[in-house]
């Protein structure tokens, strides 16, 4: 491995049951970390968008109690990602 290209590497994680790495752009995003419904407010729609996006569930009572209950450091939590070529955030959700 050459010194640039450890440079582009990002770090690992665990999950609460199988890893999912997400992918754009025809490659392997970048992982931001672990985030709960605070988290992903605070980053805005886009974010929102691509938790809900994931779950396949649509705006209603089901989407609702799901996204309340996200946490950070809880479950369920989403997994965070961010293409390195466009910015697309990407996530999935995960429980214990």
């Amino acid at each position: 491995m050459t010194p640039l290209s450890a440079a582009f590497r990002t770090p690992g994680f665990s999950g609460w049951q199988q890893e999912q790495w997400w992918t754009h752009c025809g490659d392997a995003a970048m992982f931001i970390g672990r985030a709960g419904q605070k988290e992903l407010l605070e980053l805005g729609p886009q974010a929102v968008a691509a938790i809900q996006e994931s779950t396949g569930l649509p705006d209603g009572p089901e989407w609702d109690a799901l996204f309340a209950a996200l946490a950070k450091e809880g479950s369920p939590t989403s997994y965070m990602f961010r293409c390195s070529q466009c910015g697309a955030l990407g996530e999935y959700q995960d429980c214990n």
